[in-house]
Protein backbone atom coordinates (compact mmCIF):
# COMPACT_ATOMS: atom_id res chain seq x y z
CA UNK A 1 0.00 0.00 0.00
CA UNK A 2 3.09 2.67 -0.08
CA UNK A 3 3.15 5.08 -3.06
CA UNK A 4 6.33 6.38 -4.36
CA UNK A 5 5.31 8.40 -7.00
CA UNK A 6 5.02 11.99 -6.56
CA UNK A 7 1.77 13.82 -8.67
CA UNK A 8 2.70 14.68 -11.87
CA UNK A 9 1.80 18.10 -13.69
CA UNK A 10 -1.45 18.16 -15.35
CA UNK A 11 -2.02 14.21 -15.37
CA UNK A 12 -5.23 14.63 -12.69
CA UNK A 13 -7.08 17.92 -13.47
CA UNK A 14 -9.48 20.28 -12.00
CA UNK A 15 -13.17 20.12 -12.12
CA UNK A 16 -15.20 22.27 -13.42
CA UNK A 17 -18.41 22.38 -11.45
CA UNK A 18 -18.23 22.60 -7.37
CA UNK A 19 -21.40 21.72 -5.04
CA UNK A 20 -22.88 24.54 -3.33
CA UNK A 21 -22.50 23.77 0.67
CA UNK A 22 -23.70 24.86 3.17
CA UNK A 23 -22.56 27.90 6.39
CA UNK A 24 -22.22 25.63 8.71
CA UNK A 25 -18.39 25.31 6.87
CA UNK A 26 -16.14 28.85 7.68
CA UNK A 27 -14.40 31.00 5.05
CA UNK A 28 -15.93 29.99 1.70
CA UNK A 29 -13.42 31.42 -0.85
CA UNK A 30 -14.44 31.75 -4.39
CA UNK A 31 -12.73 28.39 -5.73
CA UNK A 32 -15.99 27.07 -3.56
CA UNK A 33 -13.38 25.09 -0.87
CA UNK A 34 -14.47 25.20 2.74
CA UNK A 35 -12.77 24.68 5.89
CA UNK A 36 -14.22 23.69 9.10
CA UNK A 37 -13.84 25.19 12.40
CA UNK A 38 -10.86 22.89 13.69
CA UNK A 39 -8.63 23.49 10.09
CA UNK A 40 -9.83 20.42 7.77
CA UNK A 41 -10.13 21.64 3.95
CA UNK A 42 -13.06 19.85 2.33
CA UNK A 43 -13.91 20.45 -1.34
CA UNK A 44 -16.85 18.84 -4.06
CA UNK A 45 -17.40 18.21 -7.28
CA UNK A 46 -20.55 17.25 -8.35
CA UNK A 47 -20.88 15.00 -11.95
CA UNK A 48 -23.76 13.43 -13.93
CA UNK A 49 -21.37 11.70 -15.82
CA UNK A 50 -19.70 9.21 -12.51
CA UNK A 51 -22.58 6.49 -11.48
CA UNK A 52 -20.31 6.92 -7.61
CA UNK A 53 -18.58 9.04 -5.63
CA UNK A 54 -14.89 8.94 -5.89
CA UNK A 55 -13.26 10.17 -1.59
CA UNK A 56 -9.63 11.33 -1.10
CA UNK A 57 -8.61 12.23 1.82
CA UNK A 58 -5.39 14.12 2.71
CA UNK A 59 -3.17 13.70 5.85
CA UNK A 60 0.19 15.62 6.00
CA UNK A 61 1.82 13.18 7.93
CA UNK A 62 4.75 12.11 4.91
CA UNK A 63 8.11 11.30 5.05
CA UNK A 64 8.39 15.05 4.80
CA UNK A 65 7.93 15.35 8.81
CA UNK A 66 8.24 11.70 10.55
CA UNK A 67 10.61 11.74 13.46
CA UNK A 68 12.20 8.19 12.45
CA UNK A 69 12.81 7.04 8.78
CA UNK A 70 9.92 4.39 7.90
CA UNK A 71 7.45 6.05 10.35
CA UNK A 72 5.05 6.88 8.02
CA UNK A 73 4.77 3.90 6.24
CA UNK A 74 4.61 1.65 9.21
CA UNK A 75 1.41 3.74 10.33
CA UNK A 76 -0.22 3.29 6.84
CA UNK A 77 -0.70 -0.15 7.02
CA UNK A 78 -1.47 -0.41 11.08
CA UNK A 79 -4.41 1.83 10.54
CA UNK A 80 -6.25 -0.96 7.99
CA UNK A 81 -5.46 -3.47 11.27
CA UNK A 82 -8.80 -2.78 13.39
CA UNK A 83 -10.84 1.03 13.75
CA UNK A 84 -13.98 2.10 15.63
CA UNK A 85 -16.17 -0.89 16.33
CA UNK A 86 -14.49 -3.22 13.75
CA UNK A 87 -11.23 -5.06 14.07
CA UNK A 88 -8.99 -5.63 11.09
CA UNK A 89 -11.47 -8.65 9.43
CA UNK A 90 -14.04 -6.60 10.28
CA UNK A 91 -13.15 -3.67 8.60
CA UNK A 92 -12.39 -5.36 5.24
CA UNK A 93 -15.95 -7.07 5.42
CA UNK A 94 -17.88 -3.94 6.61
CA UNK A 95 -15.96 -2.08 2.91
CA UNK A 96 -16.65 -5.84 0.95
CA UNK A 97 -20.15 -5.09 2.07
CA UNK A 98 -20.64 -1.59 0.76
CA UNK A 99 -18.61 -2.41 -2.18
CA UNK A 100 -15.94 0.41 -1.68
CA UNK A 101 -12.92 -0.07 -3.56
CA UNK A 102 -10.25 1.29 -1.30
CA UNK A 103 -6.65 2.34 -1.25
CA UNK A 104 -3.90 3.92 0.74
CA UNK A 105 -0.47 5.43 -0.14
CA UNK A 106 2.20 7.20 1.49
CA UNK A 107 4.48 9.37 -0.13
CA UNK A 108 6.58 12.40 1.26
CA UNK A 109 4.24 14.79 1.83
CA UNK A 110 1.39 12.96 2.97
CA UNK A 111 -1.06 9.90 3.23
CA UNK A 112 -3.77 9.75 0.96
CA UNK A 113 -6.81 7.20 1.88
CA UNK A 114 -8.74 6.73 -1.42
CA UNK A 115 -12.29 5.28 -1.56
CA UNK A 116 -15.11 4.67 -4.44
CA UNK A 117 -18.42 4.00 -3.27
CA UNK A 118 -21.90 3.95 -4.83
CA UNK A 119 -24.07 7.49 -3.97
CA UNK A 120 -26.36 5.55 -1.55
CA UNK A 121 -23.68 4.24 0.50
CA UNK A 122 -21.61 7.91 0.87
CA UNK A 123 -22.63 8.13 4.92
CA UNK A 124 -21.69 4.47 5.41
CA UNK A 125 -17.99 5.16 3.38
CA UNK A 126 -17.45 8.54 5.22
CA UNK A 127 -18.39 6.56 9.03
CA UNK A 128 -15.60 4.28 8.20
CA UNK A 129 -13.11 6.51 6.75
CA UNK A 130 -13.76 8.86 10.09
CA UNK A 131 -12.89 5.76 12.10
CA UNK A 132 -9.66 4.94 10.31
CA UNK A 133 -8.31 8.70 10.81
CA UNK A 134 -9.54 9.56 14.09
CA UNK A 135 -10.04 6.41 15.78
CA UNK A 136 -7.57 3.17 14.87
CA UNK A 137 -6.77 0.53 17.22
CA UNK A 138 -3.55 0.21 16.73
CA UNK A 139 -3.31 -2.28 18.92
CA UNK A 140 0.13 -3.54 19.81
CA UNK A 141 -0.17 -7.07 19.09
CA UNK A 142 -0.18 -5.68 15.35
CA UNK A 143 2.93 -4.21 15.22
CA UNK A 144 5.65 -6.78 14.94
CA UNK A 145 3.88 -8.00 11.79
CA UNK A 146 3.14 -4.45 10.06
CA UNK A 147 6.48 -3.28 10.85
CA UNK A 148 7.71 -6.90 9.28
CA UNK A 149 5.64 -6.03 6.01
CA UNK A 150 7.20 -2.72 6.29
CA UNK A 151 10.89 -4.08 6.27
CA UNK A 152 10.05 -6.62 2.86
CA UNK A 153 8.56 -3.85 1.39
CA UNK A 154 11.52 -2.21 1.36
CA UNK A 155 14.03 -5.42 1.09
CA UNK A 156 11.86 -5.79 -1.97
CA UNK A 157 13.37 -2.86 -3.73
CA UNK A 158 16.79 -4.70 -4.01
CA UNK A 159 14.78 -6.39 -6.98
CA UNK A 160 13.81 -2.83 -8.46
CA UNK A 161 16.85 -1.55 -9.64
CA UNK A 162 15.19 1.45 -11.56
CA UNK A 163 13.14 2.46 -8.00
CA UNK A 164 16.41 2.66 -6.06
CA UNK A 165 17.71 4.38 -8.93
CA UNK A 166 15.04 7.31 -8.47
CA UNK A 167 15.14 7.49 -4.63
CA UNK A 168 19.24 7.85 -4.74
CA UNK A 169 18.32 10.96 -7.40
CA UNK A 170 15.87 12.09 -4.97
CA UNK A 171 17.65 11.75 -1.90
CA UNK A 172 20.91 13.23 -3.21
CA UNK A 173 18.92 16.05 -4.99
CA UNK A 174 17.48 17.53 -2.56
CA UNK A 175 19.32 18.58 0.57
CA UNK A 176 16.10 18.91 2.60
CA UNK A 177 13.83 15.74 3.66
CA UNK A 178 11.98 16.62 0.51
CA UNK A 179 14.18 13.54 -1.39
CA UNK A 180 13.14 10.94 1.79
CA UNK A 181 11.79 7.86 0.59
CA UNK A 182 8.75 7.00 2.02
CA UNK A 183 9.64 2.99 2.53
CA UNK A 184 12.49 4.82 5.57
CA UNK A 185 15.69 3.04 6.29
CA UNK A 186 16.72 -0.26 7.38
CA UNK A 187 17.59 1.77 10.50
CA UNK A 188 15.18 3.59 10.83
CA UNK A 189 12.49 0.96 10.53
CA UNK A 190 15.08 -1.02 13.48
CA UNK A 191 14.35 1.98 15.86
CA UNK A 192 10.45 2.09 15.58
CA UNK A 193 8.52 0.86 18.21
CA UNK A 194 4.54 0.64 18.82
CA UNK A 195 4.80 3.48 21.13
CA UNK A 196 6.89 5.67 19.15
CA UNK A 197 4.71 5.18 15.95
CA UNK A 198 1.86 5.66 17.92
CA UNK A 199 2.71 9.47 19.45
CA UNK A 200 3.60 10.08 16.26
CA UNK A 201 0.68 9.81 14.94
CA UNK A 202 -1.45 11.42 17.99
CA UNK A 203 0.99 14.55 16.71
CA UNK A 204 0.84 14.07 12.65
CA UNK A 205 -2.31 12.90 12.14
CA UNK A 206 -4.13 16.58 12.50
CA UNK A 207 -6.70 18.29 10.39
CA UNK A 208 -4.59 21.35 10.29
CA UNK A 209 -3.19 21.07 6.41
CA UNK A 210 -5.52 18.22 5.66
CA UNK A 211 -7.73 17.54 2.94
CA UNK A 212 -11.13 16.03 1.59
CA UNK A 213 -11.97 16.19 -1.97
CA UNK A 214 -14.88 14.51 -3.43
CA UNK A 215 -16.18 14.20 -6.69
CA UNK A 216 -19.11 12.17 -8.25
CA UNK A 217 -22.45 11.94 -7.54
CA UNK A 218 -23.21 14.09 -4.75
CA UNK A 219 -25.60 16.30 -3.08
CA UNK A 220 -23.79 19.32 -1.39
CA UNK A 221 -26.36 19.60 1.54
CA UNK A 222 -25.49 15.95 2.35
CA UNK A 223 -22.25 16.07 1.99
CA UNK A 224 -21.41 18.74 4.00
CA UNK A 225 -23.83 17.38 7.26
CA UNK A 226 -21.80 13.99 6.65
CA UNK A 227 -18.29 15.79 6.89
CA UNK A 228 -19.07 17.65 9.55
CA UNK A 229 -20.71 14.51 11.91
CA UNK A 230 -18.02 12.45 11.05
CA UNK A 231 -14.85 14.91 11.05
CA UNK A 232 -15.89 17.72 13.10
CA UNK A 233 -14.51 16.24 16.20
CA UNK A 234 -10.96 16.03 14.72
CA UNK A 235 -8.43 18.11 17.23
CA UNK A 236 -4.62 18.57 16.49
CA UNK A 237 -1.69 20.98 16.17
CA UNK A 238 -0.38 22.38 13.10
CA UNK A 239 2.63 20.60 11.57
CA UNK A 240 5.45 22.78 10.12
CA UNK A 241 7.01 21.60 6.85
CA UNK A 242 11.31 22.83 6.69
CA UNK A 243 12.20 24.96 3.50
CA UNK A 244 13.39 23.15 -0.06
CA UNK A 245 17.08 22.92 -0.36
CA UNK A 246 18.39 21.46 -3.70
CA UNK A 247 22.43 20.82 -4.82
CA UNK A 248 22.71 20.81 -8.86
CA UNK A 249 25.73 19.47 -10.64
CA UNK A 250 26.41 16.25 -8.61
CA UNK A 251 27.52 12.82 -9.97
CA UNK A 252 26.87 9.81 -8.08
CA UNK A 253 27.16 6.08 -8.59
CA UNK A 254 25.80 3.11 -7.02
CA UNK A 255 27.41 -0.63 -7.42
CA UNK A 256 25.01 -2.91 -7.94
CA UNK A 257 24.92 -6.49 -9.72
CA UNK A 258 22.75 -6.24 -13.10
CA UNK A 259 22.87 -6.80 -16.82
CA UNK A 260 22.08 -2.91 -17.35
CA UNK A 261 23.03 0.16 -16.26
CA UNK A 262 20.23 2.58 -15.17
CA UNK A 263 20.94 6.18 -15.69
CA UNK A 264 18.70 9.25 -14.12
CA UNK A 265 18.95 12.33 -14.39
CA UNK A 266 17.16 15.67 -12.39
CA UNK A 267 16.60 19.40 -13.13
CA UNK A 268 14.64 21.89 -11.85
CA UNK A 269 12.30 23.28 -13.14
CA UNK A 270 9.28 26.14 -12.51
CA UNK A 271 6.42 24.92 -9.55
CA UNK A 272 3.04 24.55 -10.38
CA UNK A 273 2.46 28.39 -9.50
CA UNK A 274 5.65 30.33 -10.79
CA UNK A 275 6.09 31.79 -14.35
CA UNK A 276 7.41 29.19 -17.01
CA UNK A 277 5.42 26.06 -15.66
CA UNK A 278 3.11 25.83 -18.98
CA UNK A 279 6.37 26.49 -21.03
CA UNK A 280 7.92 23.56 -18.72
CA UNK A 281 4.97 21.27 -19.56
CA UNK A 282 5.01 21.96 -23.52
CA UNK A 283 8.91 20.64 -23.01
CA UNK A 284 8.13 17.47 -21.44
CA UNK A 285 5.52 16.84 -24.03
CA UNK A 286 7.99 17.41 -26.43
CA UNK A 287 11.10 15.37 -24.41
CA UNK A 288 8.71 12.14 -23.69
CA UNK A 289 5.21 12.87 -24.91
CA UNK A 290 4.22 11.00 -27.92
CA UNK A 291 5.72 8.47 -29.79
CA UNK A 292 8.02 10.54 -31.56
CA UNK A 293 9.28 12.64 -28.82
CA UNK A 294 13.11 13.00 -28.88
CA UNK A 295 14.37 11.24 -26.63
CA UNK A 296 12.87 8.58 -27.91
CA UNK A 297 14.09 8.85 -31.52
CA UNK A 298 17.50 10.10 -30.51
CA UNK A 299 18.42 7.39 -27.83
CA UNK A 300 16.41 4.31 -28.90
CA UNK A 301 15.43 5.05 -32.77
CA UNK A 302 18.71 6.27 -34.43
CA UNK A 303 20.98 5.02 -32.07
CA UNK A 304 19.81 1.46 -30.10
CA UNK A 305 21.13 2.59 -27.02
CA UNK A 306 18.47 1.74 -24.65
CA UNK A 307 15.20 -0.04 -24.61
CA UNK A 308 13.73 2.48 -22.58
CA UNK A 309 14.07 6.27 -22.28
CA UNK A 310 11.74 8.44 -20.65
CA UNK A 311 11.03 12.01 -19.43
CA UNK A 312 9.01 13.02 -16.19
CA UNK A 313 8.36 15.45 -13.92
CA UNK A 314 7.18 15.69 -10.27
CA UNK A 315 6.09 18.97 -8.18
CA UNK A 316 5.71 19.93 -4.63
CA UNK A 317 5.16 23.25 -2.42
CA UNK A 318 7.62 26.01 -4.04
CA UNK A 319 9.26 23.28 -6.25
CA UNK A 320 9.66 21.30 -9.56
CA UNK A 321 11.81 18.89 -11.15
CA UNK A 322 12.30 17.09 -14.13
CA UNK A 323 13.58 13.48 -14.06
CA UNK A 324 15.04 11.99 -16.98
CA UNK A 325 15.72 7.97 -17.19
CA UNK A 326 17.37 5.31 -19.36
CA UNK A 327 18.53 1.51 -18.84
CA UNK A 328 20.94 0.46 -21.13
CA UNK A 329 23.76 -2.01 -21.50
CA UNK A 330 26.99 -1.32 -19.33
CA UNK A 331 29.46 -0.87 -22.03
CA UNK A 332 27.18 1.75 -23.51
CA UNK A 333 26.15 3.81 -20.50
CA UNK A 334 28.66 6.41 -21.03
CA UNK A 335 27.36 7.43 -24.51
CA UNK A 336 23.98 7.10 -23.50
CA UNK A 337 24.35 9.20 -20.50
CA UNK A 338 26.33 11.58 -23.33
CA UNK A 339 23.10 11.62 -25.86
CA UNK A 340 20.47 12.34 -23.10
CA UNK A 341 22.52 15.57 -21.64
CA UNK A 342 23.18 16.49 -25.24
CA UNK A 343 19.44 16.01 -26.06
CA UNK A 344 18.60 18.33 -23.13
CA UNK A 345 21.13 20.97 -23.69
CA UNK A 346 19.80 21.45 -27.52
CA UNK A 347 16.46 22.29 -26.34
CA UNK A 348 18.16 25.76 -25.66
CA UNK A 349 18.43 26.13 -29.27
CA UNK A 350 14.22 26.01 -29.38
CA UNK A 351 11.73 23.88 -30.72
CA UNK A 352 9.82 23.58 -34.05
CA UNK A 353 6.21 24.64 -34.60
CA UNK A 354 5.49 20.45 -35.32
CA UNK A 355 6.78 19.95 -31.96
CA UNK A 356 4.99 22.76 -30.62
CA UNK A 357 2.18 21.69 -32.49
CA UNK A 358 1.74 18.48 -31.19
CA UNK A 359 2.84 18.97 -27.70
CA UNK A 360 0.16 21.03 -27.31
CA UNK A 361 -2.28 19.23 -28.67
CA UNK A 362 -1.12 16.10 -26.55
CA UNK A 363 -1.62 18.01 -23.36
CA UNK A 364 -5.06 19.38 -23.92
CA UNK A 365 -5.65 15.78 -24.89
CA UNK A 366 -4.94 14.55 -21.85
CA UNK A 367 -6.44 17.47 -20.24
CA UNK A 368 -9.71 16.17 -22.02
CA UNK A 369 -9.59 12.87 -21.38
CA UNK A 370 -8.77 13.17 -17.34
CA UNK A 371 -11.65 15.38 -17.23
CA UNK A 372 -13.88 12.43 -17.34
CA UNK A 373 -12.91 10.27 -14.10
CA UNK A 374 -13.75 11.37 -10.74
CA UNK A 375 -10.78 10.36 -8.99
CA UNK A 376 -8.54 12.21 -11.14
CA UNK A 377 -10.89 15.33 -10.19
CA UNK A 378 -10.68 14.56 -6.31
CA UNK A 379 -6.77 14.33 -6.71
CA UNK A 380 -6.75 17.21 -8.48
CA UNK A 381 -8.53 19.42 -6.14
CA UNK A 382 -6.33 18.22 -3.75
CA UNK A 383 -3.17 18.94 -5.73
CA UNK A 384 -4.15 22.23 -6.53
CA UNK A 385 -5.30 23.23 -2.85
CA UNK A 386 -2.23 21.80 -1.35
CA UNK A 387 0.27 23.41 -3.81
CA UNK A 388 -1.68 26.58 -5.19
CA UNK A 389 -4.36 27.45 -1.97
CA UNK A 390 -7.04 27.31 -4.40
CA UNK A 391 -8.87 25.03 -7.22
CA UNK A 392 -7.98 25.85 -10.58
CA UNK A 393 -11.13 25.78 -13.05
CA UNK A 394 -10.62 23.52 -15.91
CA UNK A 395 -11.34 26.07 -17.93
CA UNK A 396 -8.24 28.13 -16.57
CA UNK A 397 -6.06 25.47 -16.93
CA UNK A 398 -7.37 25.36 -20.98
CA UNK A 399 -6.53 28.82 -21.32
CA UNK A 400 -3.66 28.94 -20.35
CA UNK A 401 -2.20 25.77 -22.40
CA UNK A 402 -3.53 27.56 -25.57
CA UNK A 403 -2.14 30.63 -24.60
CA UNK A 404 1.61 29.03 -24.53
CA UNK A 405 3.01 30.03 -28.49
CA UNK A 406 5.89 28.55 -29.72
CA UNK A 407 7.49 31.86 -29.56
CA UNK A 408 6.91 32.40 -25.59
CA UNK A 409 8.13 28.49 -25.18
CA UNK A 410 11.73 28.69 -27.27
CA UNK A 411 12.50 32.42 -25.47
CA UNK A 412 11.98 30.37 -22.11
CA UNK A 413 14.02 27.47 -23.24
CA UNK A 414 16.62 29.71 -24.37
CA UNK A 415 16.83 31.40 -21.15
CA UNK A 416 16.34 28.55 -19.14
CA UNK A 417 19.72 26.58 -18.40
CA UNK A 418 19.80 23.06 -18.82
CA UNK A 419 23.72 22.10 -18.11
CA UNK A 420 23.98 20.98 -14.55
CA UNK A 421 22.20 18.11 -14.19
CA UNK A 422 22.42 16.30 -10.80
CA UNK A 423 23.21 12.58 -12.36
CA UNK A 424 22.78 9.11 -10.69
CA UNK A 425 23.49 5.77 -12.37
CA UNK A 426 23.55 2.35 -10.86
CA UNK A 427 24.88 -0.60 -12.17
CA UNK A 428 27.91 -3.40 -12.05
CA UNK A 429 30.80 -0.49 -12.86
CA UNK A 430 30.92 2.87 -12.60
CA UNK A 431 30.99 5.18 -16.11
CA UNK A 432 34.23 7.28 -16.86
Amino acid sequence: MVWVARWLGLHWQAPTVFCAVQSRFLNPDPANTYTLENGLVTLCATSNRSAGVTIEIFIPSGALTEPIPGCSSVLEEWLWRGAGALDSRGLEDALDDLGVQRESEVSVDGLLLSFACLPEDLAATLGIAADLVLRPHLETSDFKPVLAQAMAALEGLQDAPDSLLFTALSETYFVSPHGRSPFGTIKGLAKLTSRSVKADFKRRCTPHGSLIAASGQLEGDQFAALIEESFGAWRGEIIPEPAVQTRAGFQQHIQFDSAQTQIGLIYPVPALDAPGYYESRIMLEVLSGSQSNRLFEAVREQRGLAYSVSASTGYGRGYGTLEVYAATAPARASETLEVLREELTRLAAGITNDEFNRAQIGILTSLALFEEAPSARAAAMIRDTRLLGRVRPLEEIRAAIQAVTLETVNAWLHDYSLERPGVVTLGSAALE
